[in-house]
């Protein structure tokens, strides 16, 4: 076989590899949706499916629900927490995987503010958490950021600031 011959199929062989190898990734990629999409419930670009979504997440992570947090948070998700600390995906995940064994309760809490953009939307709520330095009650207010894609709401960021009075 001549030299160019050779190349020739070293070639057309890296191509047949990438080929699979991006049918797999699409395979996959297909495979993930449909699992989340069986996973979550259906959603609407709508305000009342955001608010069903801010539901379904807080109770996911308190009680250590990883598989629902998983298809929620978009893979470059970050929240930047009241103290400045920017949390990434897996750290928000492996916070919940905590609550796994000891689940915390849900509390009830209002419905979030939401406005809806096409296939964006933000939602805005005030909790009361606990501070784990001072072990004081902070009102503290968070902002979360959607896109709507494949059928269902993806987080893609939070931000918490504390409130300095009681307002809402």
């Amino acid at each position: 076989m001549k030299p160019s011959q050779m190349t020739h199929l070293r070639l057309l062989r890296i191509i047949v590899v990438l080929a699979l190898g991006l049918g797999q990734g699409s395979a996959h990629r297909s495979s993930a949706i449909s699992r989340c999409n069986a996973r979550t419930s259906a959603h609407r670009a709508d305000a009342d499916s955001v608010r069903q979504v801010e539901h379904e997440w807080a109770k996911a992570f308190l009680t250590g629900d990883t598989d629902y947090l998983e298809c929620l948070l978009e893979p470059d998700y970050e929240s930047v927490w009241y103290t400045g600390e920017v949390r990434s995906r897996q750290t928000i995940i492996d916070k919940a995987r905590g609550h796994r064994e000891k689940p915390l309760p849900v509390p009830a809490s209002k419905d979030p503010v939401v406005q809806v953009h096409g296939t964006s939307a933000v939602s805005r709520n005030d909790i009361d958490v606990i501070d784990p330095v001072t072990k004081q009650s902070k009102r503290i207010r968070f902002l979360d950021v959607f896109a709507f894609y494949d059928s269902r709401w993806h987080a893609v960021y939070t931000q918490d600031v504390v409130l300095q009075s009681q307002e809402r």
